[in-house]
């Protein structure tokens, strides 16, 4: 389990630790050498003689130093004119050993584990001599012997820009290793055969995270949820004497699943245990029986300076279906000066079980045995003794949110969803609606027979660099508009949907493309992956709504249906797996459907995008007419349109999948079809 620390109220204000201070300007100022900047090398503990791992260097080696798995070295370097500590290293190469080539130090390094690790950092360009050098002791006789793990793991919890670590069967060469969060890449620091040190993006939403883990030959899903620690002030300036509030919130705790809040009785294996003793010295760890708590701490680092209302530490626990995550207190100033507080969350959740029989973990070229990944289990909906009705659905009244991407909206030949948009909105639901504007980002070409009579083109660097410039905030919009419609998913709703418009690829032999992908009508730089989609939307879902309903308008859809009906009763996506009936993996309550234009194996045209839209859209004609006609004021219920998506779904489109949900559903009462499976009604 990991330490979740927030350390300041506001990175943006790089003046001072805190997000406010009380300011004192000097006279003049006078130009001055640049100084020496720390600096440390980190690599990890639990390695052996003759094994691959990675390391790095870091300009904030006391952020590490206490990290029990992680050995940090410490250091300095010149500093420079211009760039910041942040990108200093880009300055930098490094040297691993006597024979090694020189390495950029802004970026990860391999090395074999032997007794000693030799490490130069010198100015990239310059003279070796003149750079810092260390020798850091690996591995002596008697050391501890590390187990290799055989499955990935990790803790339920994570925290946007914060260390997180990941077991499982790592190489320990980094350059081999890639791994995403809910479709971000994260930045690697260290690597060992047994776990990996990465940061979380920094600007990561609080809610569900897929992760994706690919390593060499094994290939891992896995699932957390973040939480966001926010602090903010009134006021940014003080006078001495003067005062103001200052606000603590826990974001993203309301998207953890029930099952996560029973803890584990361990303390996270981030946190030094002398820091919660200074906090709680007799707190005791809930029991694996007992329900979990989050423990958030606040210590005024600068008690010369302010004072904190409540005291210089103060500590609040949180448990499970508490209203409010936060704190609010006062900040007053003693007299000019900087200072800072330092925020601290420490979860004690239980951590996800593996799902049996789930086979996406980890797959050595489809020969390894199956790893189970974490998911959570249904929550049951509550009974009491005077209920003798029939069970309704936990999230009904609680509205319609719809994701649609559209991918051909900027095509001028091509179908768009923009008009299928409105109708959603009209029907009520909260619609995201992202239809990105991309360029080609060209490539070489070649003409005529390779070897007989051709040539091949090669493209301006400039127009490629300016293509992928202007595409990449791009695709950030459409990464976006998926977290933004996971967390609301999340937190229930009675109908998610879920469109997508585009260009479809064919599924091929690898995990990530096993269900194909989306794109442009040319490369520009990014794909959305049919699986990596589906399945995040499944896990935002799954007994967080009354209906879940997917449509897919490109060539190869039908892989759609396919994904949809392997996560409702499978619940992971392969596109391999022959069809099975497992109603309780069922992510809706009364339905899950899906539909696509085109089969798993063939193009569509443009036209089936066309009639085919209805089928959409007149359901949502039909509740926006039906919403009409209710008195002001009226719940929302949206049964009678999952109803008919189900329906539609089942027997009209191209492609199909259809159950009724895991609170009524009894085999057989799956409809299927376009995908190579037949229907079992």
């Amino acid at each position: 389990m990991t330490a979740l620390t927030g350390r300041s109220f506001a990175k943006s204000l790089s003046a001072c630790s805190f997000v406010f201070c009380i300011l004192f300007f000097p006279t003049r100022a006078s130009a001055q050498k640049a100084p020496l900047v720390d600096v440390g090398v980190i690599v990890p503990k639990d390695v052996m003689t003759g094994e691959t791992a990675s390391g790095s260097i870091v300009t904030n080696p006391n952020d590490y130093i206490s990290i029990p798995g992680m050995r940090v070295v410490k250091g300095q370097i010149p500093g420079m004119q211009g760039p910041s500590s942040a990108n200093l290293l880009s300055n930098y190469s490094l040297r691993v050993g006597t024979e090694g080539a020189a390495l950029p130090a802004d970026r990860p390094f391999r090395f074999i584990v032997a007794k000693e690790l030799s490490i130069r950092v010198f100015r990239t360009g310059g003279r070796e001599d003149e750079g810092w050098s260390t020798q850091i002791p690996l591995f002596t006789a008697g050391s501890t012997l590390f187990p290799l793990p055989k499955n990935f793991s990790m803790p339920p919890l994570n925290l946007a820009g914060a260390l997180q670590r990941i077991h499982g069967p790592f190489s320990g060469d980094s350059d081999k290793t890639s791994i995403r969060v809910n479709g971000v890449p994260v930045r690697l620091l260290a690597e060992s055969p047994r776990g990996v040190y990465c940061l979380l993006p920094a600007d990561l939403p609080p809610g569900p995270a897929d992760w994706t883990v690919n390593d060499q030959a094994h290939n891992a899903h896995l699932r957390s949820w973040v939480l966001g620690l926010q602090m903010s002030a009134d006021k940014l300036k003080l006078m001495k004497g003067e005062s103001t509030a200052f606000h603590v919130y826990v974001r993203g705790v309301e998207t953890i699943p029930r099952e996560a809040w029973f803890g584990s009785g361990e303390v996270p294996e981030f946190v030094d245990p002398a820091v919660i003793r200074k906090f709680l010295p007799d707190f005791n760890p809930p029991s694996p029986s007992q329900p979990g708590v989050l423990v958030l701490t606040l210590e005024n680092m600068s008690t010369g300076t302010v004072n904190m209302s409540g005291g210089d530490r103060l500590v609040f626990t949180f448990g499970y279906g508490q209203g409010k995550y936060e704190h609010h207190g006062t900040i007053t100033a003693k007299r000019a000066g900087s200072f800072n507080v330092d925020g601290t969350l420490i979860p004690f959740l239980h951590d996800q079980p593996e799902i049996p029989g789930d086979t996406s973990m980890t797959v050595d070229n489809g020969h390894n045995p199956p790893v189970n990944t974490p998911s959570p289990t249904p929550t049951p909906v509550s009974t009491t003794e005077k209920k003798k009705k029939e069970e309704d659905c936990p999230q009904r009244g609680k509205g319609c949110v719809a994701l649609v991407i559209d991918f051909s909206h900027n095509v001028t030949w091509e179908f768009d969803m923009e008009s299928l948009s409105k109708k959603l909105t009209a029907a009520g639901c909260d619609t995201d609606y992202v239809a990105p504007d991309l360029w080609e980002i060209p490539l070489p070409h070649t003409y005529g027979y390779e070897g007989v009579a051709s040539y091949t083109t090669a493209p301006d660097p400039k127009d490629q660099e300016a293509a992928r410039a202007h595409n990449t905030p791009e695709w950030k919009k459409i990464r976006d508009a998926i977290a933004a419609h996971r967390e609301k998913v999340a937190r229930g709703v009675e109908l998610a949907i879920e469109i997508v418009n585009g260009h479809g690829a064919e599924a091929r032999k690898t995990e990530t493309l096993a269900c194909g992908n989306w794109e442009w009508q040319e490369y520009t730089g990014d794909y959305l992956y049919r699986a990596e989609f589906h399945s995040g939307n499944y896990r935002a879902a799954n007994k967080n709504v009354c209906g879940w309903f997917t449509s897919d308008f490109s060539c190869y859809g039908g892989l759609t249906p396919k994904v949809v009906d392997e996560l409702n009763n499978l619940t992971t996506a392969t596109c391999s797996q022959a069809s099975a009936i497992a109603c309780p993996n069922h992510a809706g309550w009364e339905a899950d459907s899906s539909t696509s234009t085109a089969t798993n194996t063939e193009t569509c045209s443009n036209g089936s995008i066309g009639w085919q839209k209805s089928y959409i859209g007149d359901p949502l004609d039909a509740e926006t007419d039906r919403r009409k006609e209710l008195p002001a004021g009226s719940a929302s219920n949206y049964s009678g349109l999952i109803d008919a998506l189900r329906s539609k779904a089942g027997e009209s489109s191209t492609s199909r999948y259809a159950d009724r949900g895991y609170a009524k559903d009894k085999p057989p009462a799956h409809a299927r079809g376009g995908y190579g499976e037949e229907s079992s009604k």
